[in-house]
């Protein structure tokens, strides 16, 4: 019986101190012996070593997001990477000229401009606003002289359009 209240003791004193070291933290100081910009233990990135020289935000090395666009200026431009960040999506065409592919703005009341990144706008694309929910009102710049199929197809919101008089071609449905 003198042994079974030993062994018992033993049992319950090896199951506290697992309790009580189970309970502490533990930590480590991030190694990357292998270079790739994460911690070798647990797998943590390591962004003070991280490169950008291609300017996409990306660590060069292991792909982490740096940071977000930055300074924007008054043309939605990022001046760390120099692409366009605005509310239109756009596609440069043969021209030289940029098309609206799509819109991820918020705002109901919109202005397609006459340019963006000073180059021309001079197309609005196929279903560049397809199924658009929040645009309720639209003026097209005076440089646009197409707009695609479907373009404004099942915008059931929109309420006005503005189409200036240098539209040589609107295409079906939109």
């Amino acid at each position: 019986m003198k042994k079974l209240s030993v062994f018992l003791t033993f049992l319950l004193c090896c199951l506290l101190l697992s309790t009580v070291f189970a309970c502490v933290e533990y930590t480590h100081e991030c190694l990357d012996e292998n270079n790739d910009h994460k911690c070798d233990v647990c797998r943590a990135p390591k962004t003070d070593n991280c490169i950008d020289e291609n300017k996409d935000h990306l660590c060069d090395t292991c792909e982490f997001a740096l940071t977000a666009h930055v300074d924007i200026d008054e043309n939605d431009v990022c001046e760390f990477c120099n692409k366009y960040t605005g509310a239109f999506n756009v596609n440069l065409l043969e021209n030289n000229t940029y098309e609206i592919i799509g819109y991820n703005g918020k705002n109901s009341a919109i202005e397609i401009p006459d340019t963006i990144m000073g180059k021309t706008v001079t197309s609005i694309g196929n279903k560049a606003f397809y199924d658009n929910k929040i645009i309720k009102n639209v003026t097209i710049a005076d440089s646009v002289t197409n707009i695609g199929n479907y373009a404004f197809y099942d915008c059931y919101n929109l309420t006005t359009i503005t189409i200036p008089n240098k539209v040589t071609h609107i295409g079906d449905s939109a």
